[in-house]
């Protein structure tokens, strides 16, 4: 009887055994889900947000612990509050599209404009390019240039610094024809010779004359040290005269050139001769402006004493052919 009840007790051992195995299992579960919950809810605490790793049976379980605790929290207000330093990788790989949506339009809006920004150079570039293959300008003519020059439409009127160019005087350059120079070795405006000299020009009926008289009225003329009588006579006994015979419908364009220096040897022979070439060029500059004819300022063309001849009055033919000619050339715009 005892052996019996022995093997009675042994099988229904066995038969409890299945349950007590799965009653344990489950205790073990429910451990594992309470550990799971608080875990969550101490991350919840701390700002993080909600992980999809969680099965339905673990969200459910939350919203009843929600619910029992009393917390109305919601998970759009959580996702609103927690900040980029509060966020791990893992939950921003693994957080609801909410978020995802939130964030595109920003970046949609600020995309347009970056995307648009360096286009406008690489367009502006090309534009920049073009001005810089315009046509340089005009080059002053050179000394191979001068005898195209056309002349015809010219008179040259002065003394012997302009007569040196033709054939006449003593340096007979032949530079320019005769036919258009009208000068007098030592003229003055004071001087007979003046007044023909621009009356046999303005027969010619040029549109274009070149005046260059002065350095023989500062040196030897009387009252040289009065600038604005010397430019009253060179008016009215010189241009005047060329206006009058002139005639005609048409006005002439009238030119007048600055009087050059001298070398230093011919300035010691008369007393403030320099400060006088001053002051008369300063005279004819202003009679320009006033009668509306055109002033030529020679000056830069002499450079100390270079092109000077021995005598330091008149010129050499290379300075004619490399600064003067060129220079009225351009003037003139023949």
């Amino acid at each position: 009887m005892e052996e019996r009840s022995e093997r009675y007790k042994r099988r229904i051992r066995r038969r409890r055994l299945p349950y007590i195995a799965v009653s344990a299992a489950a205790v073990l579960v429910l451990l594992a889900v309470v550990v799971l919950v608080s875990l969550l809810d101490k991350r919840e605490d701390k700002g993080g947000t909600k992980t999809a790793d969680n099965s339905g049976s673990k969200v459910e379980s939350q919203e009843s612990k929600d619910s029992e605790t009393g917390k109305e929290e919601t998970p759009e207000k959580t996702e609103s509050d927690k900040t980029e330093s509060d966020s791990a990788p893992e939950d921003l790989t693994l957080n609801p599209p909410e978020s995802d949506s939130q964030e595109e339009p920003g970046k949609e809006d600020t995309e347009p404009p970056e995307t648009a920004e360096p286009d406008t150079p690489a367009e502006s570039t090309p534009e920049q390019d073009t001005p810089e293959e315009s046509t340089p300008e005009p080059v002053p003519p050179g000394p191979t240039d001068i005898a195209n020059a056309d002349y015809s439409r010219v008179a040259f009127v002065g003394d012997s610094r302009t007569l040196a160019m033709a054939s006449g005087g003593t340096y007979e350059y032949k530079l320019v024809p005769d036919d258009y120079v009208f000068a007098t070795w030592g003229g003055r405006i004071v001087e007979s010779s003046a007044h023909k000299d621009a009356m046999d020009a303005a027969l010619t009926h040029r549109e274009k004359a070149v005046f260059w008289f002065g350095i023989n009225d500062v040196q030897i003329n009387y009252d040289r040290d009065d600038a604005n009588k010397f430019a009253e006579e060179y008016y009215t006994s010189v241009l005047n005269t060329y206006i009058s015979t002139y005639g005609g419908t048409s006005v002439p364009q009238i030119y007048i050139v600055s009087i050059l220096n001298t070398g230093a040897a011919e300035k010691d022979h008369y007393d403030g001769q320099e400060a006088n070439i001053e002051k008369y060029n300063a005279a004819l500059q202003k009679l320009c402006g006033e009668k509306g004819y055109t002033y030529l300022d020679a000056t830069p063309l002499l450079v100390g004493e270079e092109g000077l001849l021995e005598d330091h009055i008149h010129f050499s033919k290379e300075w004619y052919e490399q600064k003067y000619l060129p220079f009225i050339i351009s003037a003139l715009g023949i």
